[in-house]
């Protein structure tokens, strides 16, 4: 892997970043004017004044922005206009819930996944096969807010078995990571599936076969780890998905992450903690990228010389 393959990547990274805290720099400021929720109803046209001087939104736009890209490079994003703390603390204070909501559905996705996956390949055309298709397609086409109050209604509600909102303990974090893993154990199944079926039908695995190794051995040293170069990606484009859609998941559990955290910012137009969290959200998904797209090359050494 070459310096100019990492400057490259680095470099794209870095674009990635500043396009998307500028799109929502400008998007924030289309909703409205945050001072008008900040002052009463009976607060006169000073006082009102007097806030946007204090905040900066006197200023014109292109001011602004310059004044928020270098306090983007500080990460300084302002206070928080409901919390009166520092945006980009009260964002990452809500960042570890949300990073173990994610990681933990994406094992509940590749828990389930993978075997799924392997044995409907090995099984082809049988009724094991049809039945774990059937039950990706319908974990596929089930949207994650009415599988989660599914979920609330039998287990919490009904058998009292989880508890249905927060998140004090590990127990509060089941009932969403299972959510949000069934729905992306439906898609790597699905494609770690087609992926092994086209790598079974290589010649090096029927020059495999042909020198008598075991079913397992084969599948298990020839098979699979050339299978799951390309389900990495998808793998890692799930994580991505997921800490996307925990902002519905954590809204429906009451679940005090991130996710919960920016619809209640956007409700109250609270832009500097908007900000802070849609840079952090969009910084998670930037270094996830860099990371594969390091790792791509240590597996497959084709990608850096392309």
């Amino acid at each position: 892997m070459g310096r100019r393959y990492v400057l490259r990547k680095l470099g794209q990274a870095l674009l990635i970043v500043w396009g998307v805290s500028t799109i929502v720099f400008v998007a924030v400021r289309l909703s409205g004017d945050p001072v008008s929720l900040m002052v009463s109803d009976t607060a006169g046209a000073d006082e009102v004044a007097r806030l946007r001087r204090a905040y900066g939104f006197d200023r014109p736009i292109p001011i602004q922005y310059l004044a928020f890209l270098q306090r983007v490079v500080r990460g300084d994003f302002g206070e928080s206009l409901r919390f009166n703390l520092p945006a980009l603390a009260v964002a990452a204070d809500r960042l570890p819930a949300t990073l173990s909501l994610a990681l933990a559905s994406l094992g509940v996705a590749v828990a389930i996944g993978f075997p799924a996956g392997i044995l409907a390949a090995v099984r082809r055309n049988t009724p094991l096969d049809r039945a774990a298709m059937m039950v990706a397609l319908l974990g596929q086409s089930t949207p994650t807010f009415w599988s989660g109050l599914i979920a609330i209604l039998v287990f919490a509600a009904w058998w009292r078995l989880l508890p249905a909102t927060g998140g004090e303990t590990w127990w509060h974090l089941v009932l969403p990571a299972c959510t949000l893993g069934w729905f992306s154990a439906a898609k790597v199944s699905r494609v770690l599936r087609s992926a092994v079926l086209e790598v079974m039908t290589a010649d090096w695995v029927r020059t495999a076969r042909a020198k008598g190794l075991p079913a397992s051995v084969v599948l298990l040293r020839h098979v699979l780890p050339n299978a799951l170069i390309g389900v990495i990606a998808i793998v890692t484009l799930e994580f991505q998905l997921l800490l996307g859609g925990a902002i519905v998941t954590e809204t429906v559990f009451a679940y005090p992450g991130m996710g919960r955290l920016v619809i209640q910012a956007v409700g109250t137009r609270d832009y500097p903690l908007v900000q802070a969290i849609v840079f952090l959200f969009s910084f998670l998904l930037v270094l996830v990228n860099l990371l594969v797209d390091l790792l791509y090359p240590w597996l497959d050494p084709r990608i850096a010389r392309e």
